[in-house]
């Protein structure tokens, strides 16, 4: 059987074709890109891979205090304990090149010399993603749900509900355009030097970074789910930023939708509260 879908906005979300016919032959077509058979270069839906960077120094100097492997362990326990038929990886100084370079293993080795974590942990999210497939998560990040409908998606990253896109959650098929898209920016985003706030960096290369290069697939800020060009999927904050950086959990914010939590561990500012109450109190302990 084959489907052929043409390139309105509103019919590139696939995912019921592909749920009511898995063996179907789809193609895409558009002007730009003529005719392509979904899975040509890329699969269609994201493969059950989970990842999370953690770059820490073999001295365990840095950043992280106790707070902040509180909260990754009880975040790294929801993920087992939901999905433990996914493939978890965590991606470290010591596999962080695992999958290769592309040419860029100089500009890797770099950032290993001067220990910088946040840049490091951006190309990682970006590069597996590109290589694997799958979905990315911070740290972080704690599962309330299985995370199986993120991979319904070609390339879906989620509104914070401020006018902006976050990457601590991404999820994307193998050789996603987008990802590379993203990928490609990151090395023209300039490094922080020595004394420079970390946050300005770490806001540079994610967040604002991928908002940015949304904006130029049509997505016009709002905080609700939207389809953009180039297989591009944004999703209304509630399903994994269910309260904000500078918000207080509340049970109420936990809303059906809601798949994850980002607790907003900011590891590189000290003076940041990291409440126990919403690290216990959302998803499974």
């Amino acid at each position: 059987m084959r489907f052929i879908i043409h390139d309105p906005a509103r019919d590139r979300d696939i995912t019921p074709l592909l749920r009511e016919f898995p063996d179907a032959e789809v193609l895409m077509a558009n002007a730009s890109e003529g005719v392509r058979k979904v899975g040509d270069s890329m699969t269609s839906r994201s493969p059950k891979n989970l990842f999370t960077t953690c770059f820490v120094p073999a001295d365990h100097t840095g950043p992280f205090q106790q707070k902040h492997y509180d909260c990754f362990t009880k975040c790294f326990a929801s993920w087992f304990y939901l999905m433990p038929d996914w493939n978890i990886r965590i991606i470290s100084t010591a596999n962080v090149l695992e999958l290769g370079s592309d040419g860029h293993e100089a500009w890797v080795r770099e950032r290993l010399a001067e220990r910088n974590g946040i840049a490091l942990s951006q190309w990682a999210r970006l590069f597996w993603l590109w290589k694997m497939g799958g979905v990315h998560v911070d740290t972080d990040v704690k599962a309330i749900q299985r995370f199986d409908s993120l991979c319904d998606y070609e390339f879906t990253a989620c509104s914070d509900g401020n006018g902006f896109l976050n990457n601590a959650i991404m999820s994307a098929a193998p050789n996603h355009p987008f990802v590379r898209e993203q990928l490609d920016y990151l090395y023209d985003v300039p490094l922080e030097k020595p004394g420079d706030n970390p946050n300005t960096y770490g806001n540079a290369s994610g967040p604002l970074l991928i908002t940015e290069l949304v904006r130029r697939h049509g997505w016009d800020g709002q905080n609700e789910t939207a389809t953009l060009s180039g297989g591009i999927t944004v999703l209304k904050s509630s399903v994994a930023y269910p309260f904000g950086w500078n918000e207080a959990y509340t049970p109420e914010c936990i809303k059906p939708e809601t798949i994850a939590a980002h607790l907003w561990g900011s590891s590189w500012i000290h003076e940041k509260d990291l409440s126990a109450e919403y690290v216990d109190s959302t998803g499974v302990a």
